[in-house]
């Protein structure tokens, strides 16, 4: 009986992560495209500059170097895009939109 519930714990925990995973990679896909983002005014996106099959090779870099400025995250790296290019203030590195672009991102790595 123990491990029968054991088991059902199990099984409910993955299809729990399984949704947020993809509740977040939908989200990161809409702001992706979103020419708003982070306070935007440039009416550009991220997918203007960068289409999705590239956006992948952002990934697991030690460093970025972007419009001139370096960055030794993918957060970094998203926010000078953000505020140079589009014309925002950028993300908190450890708010939701910005771990769901990063989720997105990931996904697109794996596609």
């Amino acid at each position: 009986m123990l491990r029968k519930f054991f088991y059902s714990l199990l099984f409910f925990s993955i299809l729990c992560f399984s949704v947020a995973m993809a509740d977040d990679i939908e989200k990161g896909k809409a702001l992706y495209k979103d020419p708003k983002l982070g306070g935007a005014t440039s009416g550009k996106s991220c997918a203007s500059c960068h289409s999705e099959s590239s956006a992948a090779k952002w990934l697991n870099k030690k460093e970025y170097s972007i419009m001139g400025n370096k960055a030794k995250s993918i957060e970094e790296a998203i926010n000078i895009c953000i505020k140079n290019a589009m014309g925002g203030k950028g993300l908190d590195p450890k708010s939701d939109d910005m771990k769901a672009l990063v989720a997105y991102l990931k996904y697109l790595a794996k596609k």
